[in-house]
């Protein structure tokens, strides 16, 4: 018997140190990077928007496909969004990730353990469209919302400011066009890492604006439509 309680004390020893360095392992592998960013992450920099009559009324779209969300907005009369060339399109798409991943289409191994685990750079992709998504994408989930013109302005400041940029507030320079991509990629203010990503950022982003509930713990895109507020599945008009 009091061999018994030996060794069932040994393993209940051995069980608990296993825990705790599991646990010291997680605490280390979340708090190292998290530390990192808060300590690297620039503030969010002033954006200043054209002003708008109180009373127009604007949509916001949010498209899931894939792996990937992002945001679409209806852009005012006046406003400037839309990237070279594209500056007027009545709709303006924005996205965000890793650089690697995301605007290099870089899939090795190796880019994808940094970008889970290690804090990575980041670029916002800004894209303008002619038409909003549902009316020419024909596969993923599409949600819309109608906003104010003061909601509106909240995301789109909220969404400006997710680039890196320079002092007097103005737009960085986009990365050369890719062939991949009909948008610009910019370089991003924020960090990357599995639990700050691309559809967290979606959520996160409208959350702050006061369009989405919680962004904690998504990951996958399915995740998305679940934590919108005032949406609805946006009807298609796809011919």
């Amino acid at each position: 018997m009091r061999d018994l309680r030996s060794s069932v004390s040994t393993l209940a020893k051995r069980a608990g140190r296993f825990i705790a360095g599991v646990a010291t392992a997680l605490a280390l592998a979340v708090g190292c990077p998290a530390l990192f960013m808060w300590l690297a992450t620039p503030p969010a920099p002033a954006i200043d928007l054209p002003a708008e009559a109180p009373s127009t009324r604007h949509r916001v779209f949010v498209m899931a496909w894939g792996y990937h969300s992002s945001i679409f907005v209806e852009q005012p009369a006046g406003w400037r969004l839309g990237p070279e060339g594209h500056e007027d399109a009545p709709v303006v798409e924005y996205g965000w990730g890793d650089r690697s991943f995301f605007m290099e289409s870089n899939y090795c191994p190796i880019s994808l353990f940094n970008a889970a685990f290690i804090p990575t750079p980041t670029v916002v992709y800004v894209r303008g469209h002619d038409r909003p998504p549902n009316e020419f994408v024909a596969g993923g989930e599409i949600y819309v919302r109608e906003c104010s013109a003061e909601e509106l302005r909240l995301l789109v400041t909220i969404l400006e400011s997710q680039m890196a940029r320079a002092a007097d507030g103005a737009r960085p320079r986009p990365f050369p066009p890719t062939a991949e991509y009909g948008g610009r990629f910019y370089p991003g203010r924020e960090y990357y890492v599995i639990w700050w990503n691309c559809n967290e950022w979606t959520v996160r982003m409208l959350r702050d604006a006061g369009m989405a509930s919680s962004a904690a713990c998504v990951g996958l895109k399915d995740q998305v439509g679940g934590r919108l507020v005032g949406f609805a599945p946006a009807r298609r008009t796809v011919e």
